[in-house]
């Protein structure tokens, strides 16, 4: 379906919701999917109470100020010594990591986090700003407990992709 209104980008985005199953490890399977395709992957760990922006609860002023500026911060850090993955063809794949395997959330919960995350290597000049698409799911590994996780993983999709076939392949 095609988002209402225009991107913070001034495009237009379409958005799939594609259920593809328990994929033990996304981003290792988009490699797979894609022989050839080249790429870096970024992480880092957050603390569940101080430093995840849920979406499910959200935080308002000064606490969300705060819990954004370490999420910043750590993604710097991560970002920083990475290769620049540069171009128009680049995707990004964000996993989630929860700790406890039960926990009820979906991977939209993480998208604050993840879209703080990748804007620090964009800011960085280690991604493009406008991604060709980007992915979230939830990653079947866990952090530890009282902390979650995110993993970026920025990579070339190799010509003649179309990402809404591979998934449903």
């Amino acid at each position: 379906m095609e988002a209402p209104g225009l991107s913070a980008y001034g495009v237009t985005m379409w958005v799939y919701i594609i259920p593809v199953g328990r994929i033990p490890d996304m981003p290792a399977w988009f490699v797979s999917m894609m022989p050839g395709a080249k790429g870096t992957l970024a992480s880092i760990e957050l603390d569940s109470e101080t430093e995840w922006l849920n979406s499910n609860q959200r935080d308002e002023g000064p606490e969300r100020d705060e819990k954004l500026a370490r999420i910043m911060a750590k993604g710097y850090d991560s970002w920083k010594d990475r290769p620049a993955v540069l171009g128009d063809d680049v995707m990004h794949v964000a996993a989630c990591l929860c700790s406890h395997p039960d926990l009820p959330m979906d991977s939209s919960n993480s998208a604050e986090d993840t879209l703080a995350f990748a804007a620090c290597g964009a800011t960085l000049g280690k991604l493009p700003q406008k991604p060709a698409a980007a992915v979230s799911t939830l990653s079947p590994k866990l952090s530890r407990p009282k902390h979650h996780g995110l993993e970026v993983m920025a990579l070339h999709m190799p010509t003649g992709i179309y990402l809404p076939t591979l998934l449903t392949a």
